[in-house]
């Protein structure tokens, strides 16, 4: 049996829960390899220029050429080989966010091949809820036009008057309150 002492139910001599605890925390993934890799700076790419922006903006040097290029061809997968999609394993989407989300990411490749990464998502992110609101603002906007309060409506509290019972089109609430009841008139 583990004592309570040991460093992973501990945290400076104190008892820690399990749900408080770091190490049990959800973490995105190059956090995860950011404290796997024991380093002070975060995990570094290999790949050489990997944004177009990078590429296009001064010529690349032979050197440079080669060194894509040679990047370029290690990572084609040989046909025996499995193929893993690293994403979608670690977060994988909704059939219906995927839908609504597509817009938004293509956008987000338009404006990448523009602005750095991380500004392209800001916009996409931007863009996508001021579209939201948008449509909010529309849905609300139409319910406020063709779902008016009228007076007949606002005396039974937002309910519209049936036609089964005769007491409900009088003109005030007082009026068949005020009337004695027949058998035309009882709820059925």
């Amino acid at each position: 049996m583990a004592r309570l002492t040991e460093p992973r139910f501990a945290t400076a001599g104190k008892f820690v829960p399990m749900k408080f605890r770091e190490d049990s925390l959800p973490i995105t993934e190059s956090e995860r390899l950011f404290k796997k890799c024991g380093s002070q700076f975060p995990p570094m790419t290999l790949e050489p220029l990997p944004y177009e922006r990078d590429r296009v903006a001064e010529r690349m040097s032979p050197e440079d050429r080669l060194r894509r290029k040679q990047w370029m061809e290690d990572q084609k997968i040989p046909k025996g080989e499995p193929r893993m999609e690293v994403m979608e394993k670690i977060k994988p989407t909704n059939a219906f966010r995927r839908f609504y989300q597509t817009p938004g990411k293509q956008l987000e490749g338009l404006f990448t091949s523009v602005t750095s990464p991380w500004n392209a998502k800001n916009w996409r992110l931007l863009c996508t809820r001021l579209f939201r609101g948008y449509i909010f603002g529309l849905g609300l906007v139409y319910w406020i036009k063709y779902n008016s309060m009228d007076f007949v409506r606002s005396i039974l509290n937002g309910r519209r008057p049936s036609l089964r019972r005769k007491y409900f089109a009088e003109k005030t609430a007082d009026s068949y309150r005020s009337r004695k009841r027949n058998k035309s008139m009882q709820w059925p």
